[in-house]
């Protein structure tokens, strides 16, 4: 199999997108969410107490459905030493384990988009993820192309 897709090339949802590959990627965020969720309650509860506020942005998941990816908005300023020791522990981000929970969202996968933005067809196939690979892939200084380049080269590799 080529490494890379040319942007004439389509990436098509199979008809039999691989079922045990999903189940088994579904187990692992769930478990991975589930043993990550009670460390990452101390911090969120120190968010909370210092003024943060849930924050719900709405999203675009597999399929089209929309759900509501879940984070901690802080305070512009965290003023005392708790709101800012619950920033460095990553409370911030300690909400979106309830989506991998929820099965809206998977720890890696093409990039949730909000409800006004155009989906690529064949992204719609798997569950948004965290991390994407084309975000991953552009902290590098090799040009990999576009956002839909890497998406496409995901899924193919993925055999959806």
């Amino acid at each position: 199999m080529r490494s890379w897709l040319t942007e004439d090339e389509a990436v098509a949802p199979r008809a039999d997108a691989h079922r045990y590959g999903d189940a088994l990627l579904r187990a692992v965020d769930v478990t991975l969410a589930g043993l990550l969720l009670l460390p990452a309650a101390l911090p969120a509860g120190m968010a909370l107490a210092a003024g943060a506020r849930v924050q719900r942005m709405p999203r675009q998941g597999r399929d089209g459905v929309p759900f509501e990816a879940l984070g901690l908005a802080m305070p512009d300023e965290p003023a005392s030493l708790m709101a800012r020791l619950s920033c460095c522990l990553g409370a911030t981000h300690a909400p979106v384990l309830l989506n991998f929970l929820r099965g809206e969202m998977a720890f890696a996968g093409p990039r949730a988009r909000g409800p006004q933005e155009k989906v690529p067809p064949a992204t719609l196939a798997v569950r948004p993820g965290l991390a994407n690979p084309w975000f991953i892939r552009q902290r590098t200084a090799v040009d990999h192309g576009s956002e839909a380049l890497v998406d496409a080269q995901y899924l193919a590799q993925r055999g959806v």
